[in-house]
């Protein structure tokens, strides 16, 4: 009876560490790290005069404070301090401060700005290799992406990512949506590795797009005339330039005629024969053509649909309709004609 108690309690300690142990897979399956960091770009680039001394004192509780080792204070005033102004010493004393505290994303958000703030000197240098490490302390690399066009917007997931400008993004391959206004959208995938810098120019292509003309009413009319119109018209055209031309013939034989009578200049009437002849010609040769060009335009066009006039004006069907009626005294048949 005491080994079945002793065996009951085994089991039910067991089942208690197991219960236990699975109640913890959620929290520990919460706490992943941050697979972007975007800091905010900094605003403003000079200082106003009356801000300076403003600022020089924050720098130096700031700096004291690092020395004394009140990490609170330092990460306080240097914010303060880099709000103002960024710089990389402000940087520099807020990202260690913060690390101190466990927030280094923070950390890193100060570095990445001061590393786009450009120049030479220690303090960069000390930037620099700072984010270098806490990147790859915390599986990170960071870089920048620049777009042609630059108005472009990057998408990764849920984030928009800044173009231009540093960020910092979890080691591994990260896809990214590009889009911009008339350009095609793009889709390109960044490699980054662990406290390594990554960056990458992208050109997207502009998109073609087909400009169709509307025509107006008053356009498609015209056009619709002259399908319809267009070989009745050529072909009269052609039948008055075969009138003319057989007109120049004649007037061409009456010169011709005339240079044999008396009195008459004789290259002064055959001159004006040949170019009669010659107008006739021409008059005949465009006639034909006008003819034959209506002639096959007429014929390979959709005749009209015309109802003939015997159609409209035909009469309907003369219908008689026939009833019989019955009375008390007398029947007959009741008719009706309708035409």
């Amino acid at each position: 009876m005491g080994g079945h108690g002793s065996g009951m309690r085994y089991r039910l300690w067991y089942g208690l560490v197991g219960l236990l142990t699975f109640g913890q897979i959620p929290a520990i399956a919460e706490e992943r790290a941050v697979a972007v960091v975007i800091p905010r770009a900094p605003v403003v680039t000079t200082l106003p005069d009356d801000e300076v001394e403003r600022r020089k004192a924050l720098m130096e509780i700031a700096e004291q404070a690092a020395r004394d080792g009140d990490h609170d204070s330092a990460a306080d005033h240097a914010d303060r301090a880099f709000e103002v102004l960024p710089d990389a010493k402000s940087a520099l004393i807020s990202a260690r401060a913060h690390l101190e505290r466990d927030r280094w994303t923070l950390a890193i958000e100060r570095l990445l700005v001061a590393s786009d703030l450009g120049g030479h000197g220690p303090d960069r240098d000390a930037v620099l290799a700072l984010l270098a490490e806490v990147s790859r302390d915390h599986g990170m690399g960071f870089g920048t992406l620049r777009t042609q066009p630059t108005a472009a917007l990057a998408r990764l997931e849920r984030w928009i990512v800044p173009l231009g400008s540093s960020f910092a993004l979890s080691a591994g391959s990260h896809r990214m949506e590009l889009t911009a206004a008339a350009h095609d959208s793009v889709t390109v995938a960044v490699v980054v590795e662990a406290g390594a810098v990554f960056s990458r120019d992208i050109a997207l292509s502009p998109t073609h797009v087909r400009v169709e003309t509307v025509k107006t009413v008053e356009e498609r009319v015209l056009e619709r005339d002259y399908l319809r119109y267009g070989p009745p018209w050529l072909v009269g055209a052609g039948g008055l330039l075969a009138l003319g031309g057989v007109a120049a013939v004649g007037v061409g034989y009456f010169y011709e005629g005339g240079s044999t009578r008396d009195g008459v200049d004789t290259g002064a009437a055959e001159q004006s024969a040949d170019l009669a002849f010659a107008t006739s010609y021409a008059l005949l040769g465009v006639a034909g053509a006008a003819l034959i060009a209506g002639s096959i335009w007429w014929s390979v066009q959709d005749p009209p649909t015309v109802k003939a006039a015997v159609e409209e004006s035909a009469f309907a069907p003369t219908r008689l309709h026939l009833a019989p009626w019955l009375g008390h005294e007398a029947g007959g048949m009741l008719g009706t004609w309708s035409f």
